[in-house]
This record gives C-alpha cells, sequence and structure tokens, in this order.
C-alpha cells in the first residue's frame, strides 16, 4: 500500500486483503520513525484510527520503510481502543452523574483526574494502569475523613474507578508484563510491540528476526558478488519442518540507500511494459539493469550520498528484481539446495513453503502479498504467451533466470476458490547423467550398463513413473545415450467389486457397486479380449463421474469396462472423514501435485497422515417432479384397484373384453360385475388394458378402502420432508407408516401428509408415535418408492438421486430435523445404517458438504457418529437445507455467524504443508 504524493500525513486506508483488514497509516513526511513503543503519540493516535470500531488484524505505518505489526499486537491495541470507547462512549464515565453523584466541590477534580487516565490509556495503558492503582488506594484512604452522607458518593466515585481498573486488568496487553518492572519508561512495551520493518518497495513481507525458541542447524550464503543473501536454517522442537530464514540484501540496506531504491522504483513503475518486451526476457532484464544503474547513479549525486561499484550494482540488481522480476522468488531459486517452491492460497496468508535437498519440507520466513501475486501472473501471462482466466485457471509455463531454470505452474479461481495459488519446481543448472545417478547411488553401475546396453541395441523403453518419482531425470540421462532417430515412449502411470458408484444411465442417475455394474454390461455386451479379459464396451452410452484436465468433477463416459482376477494384495483405504475405498496395491489414487492439480500416489505408497484429493461437489442435472404410479401398478398388491373418468369410458365400451379377460385371469362373474358397477379395475387387469386408457386423472384405492390416491405423485416440499423423516425415526406396522418424532415443527408435517391424502392421524399405543393408518401409503412407499428396511438397512431410494439440489434440500432438512442436531460446535447426526451414511454423504456433496463420520461403532446402541464442523459446509447446509425445527435453526444460525478460524476439511496441502 503507497499513499499517492501529497496525501496528508496521518492519513490512513483499511484494505482487505485474503479476508484479512489491515490498516494502513501514512507517515511518509514526518520528522520520526513512527514508534507504538517509543513514542506515546503513535499509541494515542493508533487507538483512536483502531476505536471506530473496525475489525482490523494488522497495522502498516507505511514510511521510507514499511512497519507492520501483526495480529496479536493489532488484537491488545484493539482491546485497550475497545475499553475507551467503552468507557467514553457507553459509561460514558465523564458525565457529571457518573463522577458525583452528589454534584460535590470534589467533581472538578475528579473530572481531571479521570481526563487524564484516559489520556494515559491511549498513549501508555501500563502507566494508566499503574497510576489507576495509586489513584484508587488514595481516594479509599480519603473515605475515613468523610461525612455518611459523603461517603456514599466516594464509594460510588471509587467503584467507578474499579471498575475501569478491572477492565484494564483482564486484556492481554497487562496480562502479558510484569507490572513490577515497570520502571515509568516506555522500554517494557520493546518486549511485545516490535514491527516487522519492510522495505517500502516492495509489499512482500519478511520475519527478519530468528524465533527466540528455535536452534540453528545450518546456515550458508547464496548468490553471487554483490547480491548475497543470508540463509539460516532452524528447529523447533516442536515443529515437524524446518524453518528456512532468509535475509535478503534489500532488507538490510542503510536508510540513505533504501531511500534511493523507493525513488528510483517510483520512476521505474510509470513505465508500462508492452507484451513484445517480454519475448526476450534476459534482454529486457539487462536493458532495465542498465537504466536502474544509470538511474541511481544520479539520484544518489542528488541526495549527496556516496555509493561503491558494488553497492551501485546491487541496488539495480534489487529495485529490476522489484520492478520487472519476479521479488523474493528470484533469491530463493538462487539457492541449488531448493527444489520445489510452493505458494498457497490465499497467498498473503500463508508462508511460502519449499522442499529442501538436506532439510526436506520447509516454511520459510516469506509471506507473499496479493499485489506480488497478481503482478507475477500477469508477468508470467506475457512471458508464456498463455491465458490464465476463469476459463483456463492451470497456466503452466517456465521461468529463466540466467542459469537458473524452473517450472511454474500457477492455479487461479475456480479452481483454487482462494485465489492464485504457485507451484515451482527448480531444475538443475547441470543435467543428469548416468554416472551422476551412480555417484548419488540412485543406480548401480549394472543398471546404468544396462540401459546404456539395451539403448545401443534398438530397444524400445517405456518409463513410468508417478509425479516427482523422477522420470525427466532420468530420460534426460538416457538422451544422452541415444541417438535422435530412435524414439522413447513415456507412459505416466482396481478396484473391488463391492465399491459403490453413482453412474447415470438413459438419463437417470443411479447407484450401483462396480461388480453389479460390469457384470451386467458384459453379460448384454461382453466378450473376451486377447488378455484374456472380459470386457464390453459402452453401448448404453453410461456415464460415470470422473477428473478432467483440469481438475473438475464432471460426468464422463466410460470407454470401457473391463473385468479381471488378480493375485496382488488388496488394500482398504480409510480417510479421517470416514471415507473408504478397497484396491489394488498398484491403484492409485490423487494428491496435490506441483505441476499439475492432480498427482497419482499408489495405495502401497500410502502412509499414515497422507493427503488424499476427493471431490468436495457432485453435480447432479436431474429434476424428478413427480412419480406415475401408474408405471409401477406390477410391484403393487392385486388388492389395488384404478378408477377414474379413463377407466369408467373403458368399462362402458368393453364389456365383453373385459369379461374375456378376466375370466382368463381365473376372476368370476360377481367380481367382474362388482368392478363395473363400482367404475374400478384391479390392477392386474389395467396393466393389460392401460394402453387403451386414457391415464389422466386417473386414481388408485385399496380394495376396501374409501381413500385413494392420484397416479401423480407429487414429490414436493411436504412430502419430501416427511421421506426425510421416516428416514430419520419411521417405520412400519401392518397397515400403517409410523414416524417417532417429538417436535411440534415435525409432527405437523405428518398431519399435513394425513391431510393431502385423506388420511387421520392417529397416535401410536406408545403415546408418542405418530400413525398414518392407510395399507395403501404404505404399499407406495415400500414397494414404489422402495422406503423399506429397519435401522440398520434403511437406505436413500435410486429415485432420490434424480431429484433436483432444492428437492434434495427438503429431503435432507426432513431427515436432520428427525434425527440431527447443532451443538455448540457442529452439526451432528448418529444412527445405524452405514449405507445410509454413504447415502447422505453423496447427497450432501450436492451442496459442498463434506460429511465426516467416525470408523467406531458404539456398543450400546450400535450407531455411528457423523457430524459437519466447517463453517464454510455449515453455512452451505443454512442456506440449501436447515432444519424444520425451530429451536435446532436457531442454533444453527448462531453456529453460521462463528468466525472461521481452522477450517481444512476441502484443503489438500501441497507437499503436505498444511494451510489455513
Amino acid at each position: 500500500m503507497l499513499f499517492k504524493p501529497g496525501t496528508k500525513l496521518f492519513a490512513y486506508e483499511i484494505i482487505k486483503e485474503a479476508g484479512v483488514k489491515t490498516l494502513y497509516v501514512n507517515y511518509m513526511g514526518a520528522s520520526f520513525v513512527p514508534s507504538i513503543a517509543e513514542s506515546a503519540d503513535v499509541m494515542s493516535n493508533t487507538i483512536d484510527l483502531l476505536s471506530d470500531g473496525s475489525d482490523v488484524s494488522r497495522i502498516v505505518f507505511v514510511q521510507q520503510r514499511n512497519y507492520s505489526h501483526n495480529s496479536n499486537q493489532t488484537f491488545m491495541l484493539s482491546e485497550i481502543a475497545g475499553i475507551y470507547v467503552h468507557l467514553t462512549k457507553q459509561e460514558k464515565i465523564l458525565s457529571p452523574n457518573k463522577l458525583s453523584i452528589l454534584n460535590t466541590n470534589d467533581l472538578s477534580r475528579r473530572y481531571n483526574d479521570v481526563g487524564y487516565l484516559l489520556t494515559k490509556l491511549k498513549g501508555d495503558p501500563v502507566a494508566c494502569f499503574v497510576e489507576l492503582e495509586r489513584v484508587i488506594g488514595l481516594e479509599k484512604k480519603n473515605l475515613k475523613e468523610l461525612s455518611d452522607t459523603l461517603k456514599i458518593d466516594q464509594l460510588n466515585y471509587i467503584k467507578l474507578l474499579e471498575n475501569f481498573y478491572s477492565m484494564l486488568k483482564n486484556t492481554e496487553f497487562i496480562k502479558s508484563i510484569v507490572v513490577e518492572d515497570y520502571d515509568f519508561t516506555r522500554g517494557i512495551y520493546s518486549n511485545f510491540l516490535r514491527p516487522e520493518i519492510i522495505p517500502n518497495f516492495t509489499f512482500t513481507r519478511l520475519v527478519s528476526s530468528l524465533p527466540e525458541d528455535a536452534k540453528i542447524v545450518d546456515q550458508y550464503t547464496i548468490g553471487e558478488e554483490f547480491d548475497e543473501s543470508v540463509v539460516t536454517i532452524l528447529k523447533r522442537e516442536r515443529d515437524a519442518k524446518h524453518i528456512y530464514h532468509l535475509m535478503p540484501p534489500e532488507y538490510s540496506l542503510e536508510e540513505g540507500m533504501q531511500e534511493l531504491v523507493n525513488l528510483g522504483r517510483n520512476v521505474l513503475i510509470e513505465h508500462q511494459p508492452k507484451a513484445e518486451e517480454f519475448t526476450d526476457p534476459e534482454k529486457t532484464r539487462q536493458v532495465f539493469f542498465n537504466v536502474s544503474r544509470d538511474l541511481l547513479r544520479d539520484l544518489a549525486v542528488s541526495k549527496n550520498i556516496n555509493l561503491s561499484y558494488s553497492d551501485l550494482n546491487k541496488l539495480a540488481k534489487i529495485l529490476v528484481r522489484h520492478t520487472i522480476g519476479f521479488g523474493l522468488i528470484e533469491v530463493l531459486l538462487q539457492d541449488r539446495n531448493l527444489q520445489d517452491i510452493v505458494l498457497n492460497a490465499p497467498v498473503a496468508a500463508n508462508p511460502v513453503f519449499l522442499r529442501h535437498g538436506d532439510f526436506d519440507e520447509c516454511v520459510t520466513n516469506i509471506i507473499p502479498s496479493k499485489e506480488d501475486a497478481e503482478s507475477w501472473a500477469a508477468k508470467f501471462r506475457m512471458v508464456s504467451g498463455r491465458p490464465l482466466d476463469e476459463a483456463n485457471p492451470v497456466l503452466d509455463t517456465d521461468m529463466s533466470l540466467g542459469n537458473v531454470r524452473s517450472r511454474v505452474a500457477v492455479i487461479q479461481q475456480p479452481l483454487s476458490p482462494r485465489g492464485l495459488a504457485y507451484a515451482i519446481r527448480r531444475h538443475r543448472e547441470s543435467p543428469w547423467t548416468l554416472p551422476l545417478f551412480i555417484k548419488n547411488k540412485m543406480i548401480n553401475s549394472f543398471a546404468a550398463g544396462l540401459f546404456s546396453f539395451l539403448i545401443d541395441g534398438s530397444r524400445t523403453l517405456l518409463v513410468a513413473g508417478t509425479r516427482s518419482s523422477g522420470k525427466s531425470s532420468l530420460l534426460g540421462s538416457l538422451l544422452l545415450e541415444i541417438m535422435p532417430k530412435y524414439r522413447i515412449i513415456v507412459l505416466e502411470d482396481s478396484v473391488t467389486g463391492d465399491s459403490q458408484i453413482i453412474v447415470k444411465e438413459n438419463g437417470e442417475f443411479r447407484k450401483t457397486t462396480i461388480g453389479e455394474l460390469i457384470d451386467d454390461q458384459i453379460r448384454k455386451d461382453g466378450f473376451k479380449d486377447i488378455d484374456g479379459r472380459d470386457k464390453s464396451l459402452n453401448p448404453g452410452k453410461i456415464e460415470v463421474f470422473s477428473i478432467d484436465k483440469e481438475g473438475k468433477v464432471i460426468l464422463a463416459e466410460a470407454s470401457k469396462f473391463i473385468k479381471h482376477r488378480v493375485n496382488k494384495p488388496i488394500y482398504e483405504v480409510k480417510t479421517t472423514s470416514g471415507k473408504r475405498i478397497k484396491v489394488t496395491e498398484d491403484h492409485s489414487l490423487f494428491t496435490l501435485d506441483e505441476k499439475n492439480i492432480f498427482k497419482p500416489i499408489k495405495c502401497k505408497e500410502l502412509e499414515e497422515g497422507s493427503f488424499l484429493a476427493i471431490p468436495n461437489k457432485l453435480t447432479f442435472d436431474n429434476n424428478l417432479e413427480n412419480i406415475n404410479l401408474l408405471d409401477h401398478l406390477d410391484k403393487l398388491d392385486k388388492k389395488v384397484f384404478v378408477f377414474g373418468k379413463g377407466v369408467e369410458e373403458y368399462i362402458n365400451h368393453n364389456r365383453k373384453e373385459l369379461f374375456s379377460l378376466a375370466y382368463s385371469l381365473g376372476y368370476v362373474k360377481p367380481t367382474i360385475q362388482n368392478w363395473i358397477v363400482k367404475k374400478i379395475l384391479p390392477v392386474e387387469i389395467f396393466e393389460k388394458v392401460k394402453d387403451r386408457i386414457n391415464e389422466s386423472n386417473l386414481k388408485l384405492k385399496s380394495y376396501g378402502g374409501s381413500r385413494s390416491f392420484s397416479n401423480d405423485l407429487v414429490l414436493d416440499e411436504d412430502f419430501l420432508n416427511f421421506v426425510g423423516l421416516w428416514l430419520a425415526d419411521g417405520c412400519y406396522d401392518e397397515h400403517s407408516v409410523i414416524i417417532s418424532v417429538q417436535e411440534e415443527e415435525n409432527r405437523e408435517v405428518v398431519r399435513k401428509i394425513g391431510k393431502k391424502f385423506g388420511i387421520p392421524v392417529k397416535m401410536h399405543s406408545d403415546k408418542f408415535s405418530l400413525m398414518l393408518n392407510s395399507t395403501l401409503l404404505k404399499e407406495v412407499m415400500v414397494k414404489v418408492l422402495d422406503l423399506n428396511g429397519n435401522s440398520y438397512t434403511k437406505k436413500i431410494p435410486q429415485w432420490g438421486y434424480n431429484l433436483s439440489n432444492k428437492q434434495i434440500g427438503w429431503l435432507l432438512k426432513g431427515f436432520f430435523s428427525g434425527d440431527g442436531c447443532a451443538s455448540d460446535k457442529e452439526i451432528v447426526f448418529s444412527i445405524c445404517s452405514k449405507r445410509l451414511i454413504d447415502d447422505i454423504s453423496s447427497l450432501l456433496l450436492r451442496f459442498n458438504i463434506i460429511l465426516r463420520n467416525s470408523h467406531i461403532v458404539r456398543e450400546g446402541d450400535k450407531t455411528i457418529n457423523c457430524r459437519i464442523g466447517n463453517t464454510k459446509m455449515l453455512n452451505f447446509f443454512k442456506d440449501h437445507i436447515g432444519f424444520l425445527v425451530n429451536s435446532k435453526q436457531e442454533r444453527l444460525e448462531k453456529l453460521c455467524s462463528r468466525v472461521s478460524t481452522h477450517d481444512t476439511s476441502d484443503i489438500i496441502p501441497i507437499s503436505l504443508e498444511v494451510t489455513n
């Protein structure tokens, strides 16, 4: 954040970066260095700026250098600002009726004392605290000399001061110090109000001080001549990763040199580079380096600053790096020990991670800014000539800086919801060779000789492996052994039959198993291939959920169905969220890669704690508004009848045919005559003649029953809420549907369904459950809607996967209202049916909600705990599902209002660096 020339001193601006608000205060032109620790005026001014109620997480004072105070320090100051606002605006501590209820002669003195304390509070909180303690003691001492009437007034004043004292005592500000060590100077603030000092010509933050609780493991310099940087490797006992502490030359410049670079940058940024200037980046950098050196030399003369030749080159290099270059990324790439550099989204909230040749995964002291990330993305677009936008969210390119080459992968929204992210792989400056592999004990001499022998014999080689396994390095070494006329084919690199899968066939979604799907296809259209395996093509154009090259989950046609036996070990992979899959040892799952979005990882290479990519959203495009019961008459009991205008017309005009057909099926004359009188047909007869009957406005009824159903069962909100309640707490008896729910809102849904179908709602003999006494309703639910099973075997029926998102929300609302609740931390429910848990989990993926379920089955009731705790997902739940029960919905609203702090449910850290 740079203020424009002419901006008033102490002007401020609040900028939101990566979801965090930062307060920038202009101190350009001030005759002093802005230091909260050393200046009461700076602290007081900062408290005033924080008093407007803005939720600020970081404070930056902008001068020749930027002085950045982190979130902990900002919180301490915000607490003081909050006390000041509370006392002056809400308590109105300076009002006469607060200072003296009797309006005594002490009012003026008290006003001055409290006013002084409030002033001290903003500029020197510790002094205010000490002074408050002294004043309270003095006022208590004076209490003994007053009359009874004035004692009441004095006690009220003491209580006011003690409240002030108590509020201040409970702040982190006061808790972080030892009051006894206070020597009435500002030195005590230097212990916990130390800012990070950042050059004004860069937005990247760098923690310059070494962590006090870490041990130095190694230290070395990188770079050449005038552009050397110091690298310190540290290790904390409690951290698994080493700390890679970088101190580049730009962060240790003298004040005069700092000013020269600031002035030079302001001149150079006026130049708007054209795309053609980046066709030869090296030439452009050299031109800018020469221009920067001449510019800095002139500025040094005008400012009467003496620069040596080495200093001039150093400043010019820094200036180029932070204008047309890539900032501190260039410095990191100077380190030959580095292999990968990763910037996780949002870049402004995460440190840079890297992989070190000797110390493996490290976290750095560098935190880039959003401005830097966007600037680099624009440069990579121009250098590569490729797009990077929402339609093309992935950019793969190369970066060359002198002798250093690297491969760069950039992703942005919508693939990376939190913004730009980078993965950079540094290439070796000298290529790999077979002797070098032998020297590093990666292969032995026999293997190297075998490779060379095979190539000499013109044998075709197949090199396969996962990302980062060394394919490119091996191929590079083999290229030195072969003639260009030969070629090498490079290939990058099953599940068990009971694995669940959702497919789309003939326009409808259904859930099945891999085994059932493949067996069915092979049975209909299969053949035995030359390799002896049973296979089938895909004439039915069955679609399955898959991942495209951009990492998006899409529906794609299966190319082939294959069934084969294996003699390899079978692995069962379990995730912390409760997902399970059984696969062979060589089958690949996916995690994040340094270049592309997904990288395959073999199951036998997985370890406990490995990160896997699972979909967080599945998109279904169906909308099943109703179910025509006439299409399912073959599933119903023979004692169900169809009637209506179309049936009546058929009976009136086809009596002879009706008698003939009924006799052939074993019916007797009185029964047939009864149908004719009542204008009804049993489903068995209707099925035979339905092609000759107008099906509009037909109805169904059971034998002897007076209540009827329309042939179109509308899947509206009330009915799907009811289905959800049955899945949660429903069952049947011989003739009835029973729902066991307690809350009045849930019971009202049951009453609505009873009214809709003309079924009276009765109380069960348990004096708690509600009954819908209808054989036909039970028949439809069990045999047509496939809503059957007990608490251990319930599942979502196949038609449920063809509902729209809104309808699924209604169904899940009923289920969660019956079996779920909102606790103070998450939404939870416990059920016995593992199949239903899997189905609910699949449906929730429509709304970007990942259900986490326990691997443990409770001993007593055999239930499994399931939960949704991610704040973002809780908000999705609130927006698309919710609860029927008002009290549960209110708790959900409260739960969604919390501030997200460590949601990681839908995040896969690159190279295991856990972000967010």
